[in-house]
């Protein structure tokens, strides 16, 4: 490699990390009908209030917010709080879901991690904090990267779970059901999807995939797990 495909490669590395830190890319009209997906889901099992951890930058809680969802986010980066605290009046704080959740316990009708799950090495830990804010009977909503993935065999070093550089834990299926089990949880849905309605967002040129919400099912080698686990009453 010489002085030129270094400097590219490295500013594309500086891009990659930027994209990721700042909160989960721009919101689309894909991304902002998923949103919308996810959040009736979330509806169609309570009325709140939600938490979204590691809420990046609202546009989860702009779409709870848009149902008239009571909810709160927190996330451990400085820019994406500031940008969700924009984006939306829900109260959003700035802390680290790996140390104790300044929050009371069973106080939540759900809680969501979505596309963050992935980024904790001790994830036992932050899905026993989520198990000791729900109330008894209420959900954990998760959506999380597929390590199982086709497209990850497709795409190899350009997919997207292989880009973000924070990422810790790659789950397949049988891994996470493990893991909720063991903190208490019961699985009630689990589901395995390819979203086109964000493609595009780390791989240029698959943008002409996109369709806005449009979500393939597939058995288990979808590119994204959807699970729903119940804190038993």
């Amino acid at each position: 490699m010489n002085e030129t495909e270094f400097a590219k490669a490295t500013k594309r590395g500086a891009q990659t990390i930027l994209l990721f830190r700042t909160g989960h890319y721009t919101c689309h009209e894909g991304r902002a009908r998923f949103m919308d997906f996810l959040a009736r889901k979330v509806l169609a099992r309570t009325t709140g209030p939600v938490l979204d951890v590691g809420c990046g930058a609202g546009y989860f809680l702009a779409a709870l917010e848009q149902l008239d969802v009571p909810a709160q986010g927190f996330d451990v980066s400085e820019e994406a709080v500031d940008m969700a605290r924009d984006r939306s009046r829900e109260p959003v704080i700035l802390h680290d879901a790996n140390v104790r959740w300044p929050l009371e316990d069973r106080r939540f009708g759900a809680v969501t991690m979505f596309d963050v799950i992935e980024h904790f090495a001790a994830y036992d830990y932050v899905l026993r904090e989520a198990f000791r804010v729900l109330e008894p009977g209420s959900s954990l909503f998760i959506v999380t990267v597929n390590r199982w993935s086709l497209l990850r065999w497709v795409l190899r070093d350009r997919w997207g779970g292989a880009q973000d550089p924070d990422h810790v834990v790659l789950f397949d299926g049988r891994r996470l059901k493990a893991a909720l089990h063991a903190s208490g949880f019961l699985v009630q849905e689990y589901l395995t999807f390819f979203n086109f309605g964000v493609a595009g967002e780390t791989v240029r040129g698959l943008e002409l995939l996109r369709r806005p919400g449009q979500l393939l099912y597939a058995p288990e080698f979808g590119d994204s797990i959807y699970v729903r686990a119940e804190k038993p009453r």
